[in-house]
């Protein structure tokens, strides 16, 4: 007896195999010819030459193809939140010429981490010359939530307007915004973390720490790296942990904790350890004990430690124009601690 194929399924298994053609030809074309002019993350459309469904899938392409040009890379507006954790290494010929532009059209990347040696939601491993506009960058996890990991020498980054949010009212060490190290998953001296690395007009909110930036603790130390226009907010500890940098800017920054109701007795907006040559103006420290003003604290909002000795002679650290205001507490307040 004749029995008609059953056409439903033939369709499904050629669709399916076309997709599997269309993915290996999209790779292999991506690969042979470098990446280089517009793209997108959408993970509401299909995959393509020119769409990614995710951050992974174009730090997949950038590692296994390189840039052959400026490379622009657009998420698409409200096509998030992308629920992943990404890395981005060293990537085949990029530079200051050939650099990737990823614009977060405010989408958010999120990840909720529970494994200790890969607590980031975005590792800038070694990568370079990348460029992030406006896109937030949570990390959920309870214990483990380093939003942005810079380390083995990433440099020449820039973010701009871009949001890093820990879980609100974490005390965990693991949790921070922002932090550079020698170690991906921990705050860490010894090793290049990232040199020339730029935040304009960002925000980081909550975490044990709101920056943690570690690096080389011997010369040439970390270069050039800079914050400027931030806001660090409601961190537990302290607000800016600036160690061993060299040529540093922090300018027109403010760092307080308005909203934290889980608070230490202890406040460190900006401690500067060893430093040379580091231009820290225009600044504001405030609101420590904001939200409970009886408790007595110790309120260190400028903690300043012993300057770099580098070769040659050492460059003198600025400091101008910054600003300490709306103290609220019992306690001791040092403007300025040394």
């Amino acid at each position: 007896m004749y029995k008609q194929p059953n056409k439903s399924s033939m369709s499904l298994k050629a669709m399916a195999s076309l997709w599997v053609m269309a993915f290996v030809f999209i790779t292999q074309w991506v690969s042979a010819q470098g990446m280089n002019g517009v793209y997108t993350i959408n993970q509401l459309q299909p995959a393509s030459a020119t769409n990614f469904i995710s951050f992974n899938a174009l730090a997949t392409a950038l590692t296994t193809s390189g840039v052959a040009g400026p490379v622009t890379v657009n998420v698409v507006t409200n096509s998030g939140p992308y629920n992943e954790q990404v890395t981005f290494p060293v990537i085949n010929g990029m530079s200051a010429s050939n650099k990737v532009t990823i614009n977060g059209n405010n989408n958010k990347i999120t990840f909720n981490a529970t494994n200790s040696m890969q607590p980031w939601t975005i590792l800038m491993n070694g990568a370079d010359y990348f460029t992030f506009n406006a896109l937030q960058v949570e990390g959920q996890g309870a214990t483990y939530a380093i939003c942005l990991s810079i380390t083995g020498g990433a440099d020449y980054n820039t973010f701009s307007a871009c949001t890093f949010s820990a879980p609100a009212n974490g005390t965990s060490s693991y949790q921070i915004p922002v932090m550079w190290s020698s170690l991906s998953y921990a705050p860490s001296t010894g090793a290049n973390s990232g040199n020339y690395d730029e935040f304009y007009n960002c925000t980081m909110f909550s975490g044990y720490y709101g920056i943690m930036n570690y690096g080389f603790t011997g010369a040439p130390y970390q270069q050039g790296n800079k914050l400027v226009g931030c806001q660090i907010l409601d961190f537990y500890y302290y607000g800016n942990y600036w160690y061993y940098q060299a040529n540093a800017v922090i300018s027109g920054c403010t760092v307080g904790r308005p909203t934290r109701t889980t608070l230490t007795t202890a406040f460190y907006g900006m401690m500067i350890y060893y430093n040379q040559g580091s231009l820290i103006e225009k600044n504001i420290i405030e609101k420590p004990f904001e939200m409970s003003p009886t408790l007595a604290g110790t309120a260190y909002c400028w903690y300043w430690y012993a300057p770099l000795s580098l070769s040659p002679p050492m460059t003198k650290n600025i400091y101008r124009n910054n600003i300490v205001r709306n103290i609220k507490t019992t306690g001791t307040v040092y403007g300025a601690y040394a």
